[in-house]
C-alpha cells in the first residue's frame, strides 16, 4: 500500500525527478547522501524520488528497477529451465559445481 502525500506536504517536481534520474543514468552507485548533496535536495526527498517516483530499490550498491522487464523474466525462466534440465541429467554432481558468492564482492 502506497502512502498518500500529506496535505500541504511538498512533493518532488518533475525537474527534481529528472535531475536524480539523469545522475543515476551516468552512475548507479550514488548514495542517497551524495544524490542529496549534488541536487541540493533533502535525503528524504531523494529517497522519495528513488522509491516512489522512479520505482527503484538498492541491490548490491546499485539502484535498479524494482520490477523485471518481460525480457528479463523470460531470461530468468530460460536459465532456471536449463539448470533444471542439467540437474535432471547430472543429479547432485551438478549442484556441487555451482559457486555462490556476493556479487558486490566480485
Amino acid at each position: 500500500m502506497r502512502h498518500q502525500p500529506w496535505p500541504g506536504r511538498p512533493s518532488a517536481t518533475e525537474a527534481q525527478v529528472s535531475s536524480v534520474a539523469s545522475l543515476l543514468e551516468t552512475d548507479r552507485r550514488w548514495t542517497i547522501r551524495e544524490l542529496a548533496c549534488e541536487t541540493r535536495l533533502s535525503n528524504t526527498t531523494v529517497l522519495h524520488i528513488l522509491k516512489e517516483r522512479l520505482h527503484l530499490h538498492k541491490i548490491a550498491s546499485h539502484w535498479v528497477p524494482h520490477s523485471l522487464t518481460e525480457i528479463q523474466k523470460w531470461q530468468r525462466y530460460e536459465s532456471a529451465q536449463m539448470h533444471l534440465e542439467r540437474y535432471k541429467k547430472n543429479g547432485d554432481a551438478f549442484l556441487h559445481r555451482i559457486i555462490a558468492l556476493d556479487e558486490a564482492w566480485a
